[in-house]
């Protein structure tokens, strides 16, 4: 009877592995992916952005640290000077860093460490002292530039002067303009210059020249005296003027004879008008303002 049962469940499996049992067709299992959607980014070309405020900045070079140094001494018109400020300024590109350095009794300085790189140095001393022209130079790595600046005097006052017309003709009246300028270093090292007001101007004439203006007078304002004056001899030139205790030369130009006056005289023109006949002559004169001759 066992062997009976095994018999007939082996020829149920064989059954099935051959082609006579009919297959059965299950659903499709549901996917865990997720699909595709067709998407269309927008155009955006036609939209314009609007501005955002502000600068946008870039920060300075760096000065230091590094292993090089500059070194120097400061001198005047009457040697080494104590005090005064030099100035050390790296650049890269157009971007710069700076630092200043008081001078010491004898008019040494000397940086701390800083990088190398292209540099320019200058040096002055208010309000008198200022260089003329800075030292620019390319300061090497692990280097050691000295630097010695001179410095030039720059204070007191500056006198000049014009003349209307320019030149001056003989037995013509003309304007003289006397300017005073104050001279001065301010705190950036810069000559700054501005019109010095109420300050006496006593004029000394040379022979040869009339003045119809009181003689001193103040300046104006605008740092000026002006002076009525008249040539009476061609040649003669040579005014000073003596300002608060100084006495300068005043650049004028000597007079000169005025230029000669020509006539140009138009042909004569004859019109008759019945037994009557005039006769019209004309002429003018050279354009220098002096009228021709009738």
């Amino acid at each position: 009877m066992r062997r009976a049962l095994w018999s007939g469940v082996a020829v149920v499996a064989l059954a099935g592995c051959g082609g006579g049992v009919p297959s059965i067709d299950l659903p499709t299992p549901p996917t865990t992916r997720a699909g595709r959607v067709a998407t269309t980014l927008p155009d955006t070309s036609g939209v314009a952005l609007a501005g955002i405020p502000g600068v946008t900045t870039v920060p300075p070079p760096a000065l230091a640290p590094g292993n090089s140094r500059i070194t120097g001494t400061v001198r005047g018109p009457d040697g080494p000077i104590g005090g005064a400020t030099v100035r050390i300024e790296r650049f890269v590109g157009d971007a710069s860093a700076r630092a200043d350095i008081i001078t010491r009794p004898d008019g040494t300085f000397a940086t701390d460490p800083i990088l190398g790189g292209r540099y320019r140095v200058r040096a002055w001393r208010a309000p008198d002292l200022a260089i003329d022209r800075p030292v620019v130079f390319y300061l090497d790595d692990a280097k050691t530039q000295p630097v010695d600046l001179g410095l030039t005097a720059h204070g007191g006052i500056d006198v000049g002067a014009s003349i209307s017309p320019d030149p001056p003709y003989e037995d013509a009246l003309g304007v003289l303009a006397v300017s005073v300028t104050g001279v001065s270093v301010d705190g950036n090292g810069i000559v700054r210059t501005a019109p010095v007001a109420g300050i006496a101007v006593d004029l000394t004439v040379p022979s040869g020249w009339q003045v119809f203006t009181a003689d001193p007078q103040a300046t104006s304002d605008s740092g000026r005296a002006t002076y009525q004056v008249r040539c009476t001899l061609a040649g003669s030139g040579g005014f000073f003027a003596t300002v608060g205790g100084q006495t300068f030369t005043l650049d004028v130009p000597s007079c000169t004879t005025p230029p000669p006056t020509t006539t140009t005289t138009e042909p004569e023109t004859s019109t008759t008008v019945g037994v009557f006949t005039t006769t019209t002559r004309s002429s003018r004169g050279n354009g220098n303002g002096r009228p021709g001759s009738p």
